[in-house]
């Protein structure tokens, strides 16, 4: 689906990436959180060449993708959602639910007071939205 897109020509100076590996590096990039390095590192390419191809790849599965996945929504669609919502919940003129949860972990070395919260613990929040069902 993407493939056409990521590929780059060859030149006389040197071959190209190849679109199977620029996605997979930005798919590790997305996926673990590594440094530019480590990917670069991993896969015996330049740092910038890392940066170049995970900005690369993302606008290629934004616009890609995005048409499909992410469709504007109309104002019929705010309408059947509303409604899913009040039939389900009988929560009247709702289009989503949102809710966060502090989960208590162990303080990483080093972090100070970054992950200390108002209940006097170490924690992260994770936040979720959801839809009618």
């Amino acid at each position: 689906m993407i493939k056409e897109n990521i590929s780059k020509s060859f030149t006389k100076y040197r071959e190209p990436i190849c679109p199977e590996e620029r996605l997979a590096i930005t798919l590790r990039f997305l996926a673990s959180g590594d440094s530019f390095r480590c990917i670069a590192n991993s896969y015996r390419v330049g740092c910038s060449t890392v940066a170049e191809i995970v900005d690369e790849v993302c606008d290629v599965i934004w616009t890609t993708l995005q048409p499909i996945y992410m469709k504007p929504p109309t104002e019929e669609m705010w309408n059947l959602t509303s409604e899913e919502f009040y039939n389900m919940w009988q929560f009247p003129n709702c289009l989503g639910s949102i809710d966060g949860k502090h989960v208590t972990i162990v303080c990483p070395p080093n972090s100070g007071s970054n992950y200390f919260c108002y209940l006097k613990k170490f924690s992260v929040v994770l936040m979720a939205i959801v839809g009618p069902h």
